[in-house]
């Protein structure tokens, strides 16, 4: 086992049956209590297996000619972080891990997504990201104990059918992909200002309000849009869930959703009743959590205008 968070700036480790060292340089080590310290997989805790299918991907990008330099989060990002979040997410399996990042650059190149924060959400949308707001809210506010930050989603309001009276599931969709790439940039901040390796944020989900009557096909469409995305595009960015104020219908939902995700996915998720605040104040400082969660920060929640005939639907 390969264990090492103090030396940084240059990793080495040497294969046992082969006669070249595989060097590994990362800028910035994790948080002292993030749990990548010593979790399988990450770069401080690889064992002779893990180590030798790095080798080998990295051997097959090289052969390749597969360029991944501009699609880095920097500053902490490097090369090989980025291969090991897909190595982790296709369970070191170099073919599929290769497969699954080439199909992720190409995406990228079609979807334009290096520039999409260009575009505003209204371009985007073909509306006033008010009025999708009003029904599923997503806001950035605070960071976790480890220094992740924390998206807030409420789903509780969350009628697709009345969304899709202001727009497409396709637009939803790139939509999701302007907020993944926004919430992007609070890693590489957040690791620039802490010095530490930011790679996951957390995501907090408000079901409260929930009705099974929200559980149509287009509300299915939307949720399986945007899992679709996170997993082959965004690969090991979640690193913890918490589903909040869960009503007892969310669990016929939860059984259709829970297998669209992959088993690292499903063991971050926890969700919970009303009976939320111990969890969620282990997870996050309440210095970091706006008041309508029992925090003392300053919410950050949009605030939006008054509604208007079309805002009202």
């Amino acid at each position: 086992m390969f264990k090492d968070t103090k030396s940084v700036k240059k990793i080495t480790r040497r294969f046992s049956n082969a006669s070249i060292a595989l060097k590994i340089d990362v800028p910035f080590k994790y948080h002292p209590g993030s749990v990548h310290n010593e979790e399988p997989g990450f770069v401080f805790y690889l064992d002779d297996g893990q180590l030798e299918e790095l080798k080998r991907f990295i051997g097959v990008v090289e052969e390749q000619g597969i360029e991944v330099g501009k699609y880095l989060v920097r500053p902490a990002e490097t090369e090989v972080l980025l291969y090991l979040r897909f190595l982790r997410a296709r369970q070191f399996n170099v073919q599929a891990a290769i497969a699954m990042l080439k199909e992720d650059i190409e995406w990228r190149e079609k979807e334009n997504v290096l520039n999409i924060l260009k575009e505003t959400p209204e371009e985007i949308l073909g509306c006033p990201e008010e009025w999708i707001m009003r029904r599923v809210p997503q806001w950035v506010q605070g960071f976790d104990k480890v220094g992740r930050p924390v998206i807030w989603w409420e789903f509780g309001n969350a009628n697709i059918e009345k969304v899709l009276q202001h727009t497409t599931q396709e637009k939803l969709g790139r939509h999701h992909i302007y907020l993944m790439e926004t919430f992007i940039t609070k890693l590489s901040e957040q690791s620039e200002k802490l010095q530490y390796n930011i790679e996951d944020f957390a995501l907090v989900i408000d079901a409260h309000g929930w009705k099974i009557s929200y559980a149509t096909s287009d509300a299915y469409n939307f949720v399986k849009t945007i899992v679709g995305v996170d997993s082959a595009h965004y690969p090991e960015r979640l690193g913890k869930v918490i589903v909040i104020r869960a009503p007892m219908a969310l669990a016929t939902a939860w059984a259709i959703i829970k297998n669209w995700l992959d088993p690292r996915t499903r063991d971050k998720i926890e969700i919970l009743d009303s009976d939320y605040h111990e969890k969620l104040f282990s997870t996050v400082d309440k210095d970091q959590i706006g008041p309508e969660y029992g925090g003392t920060g300053v919410s950050q929640k949009p605030k939006l205008p008054p509604k208007t005939k079309k805002t009202k639907k």
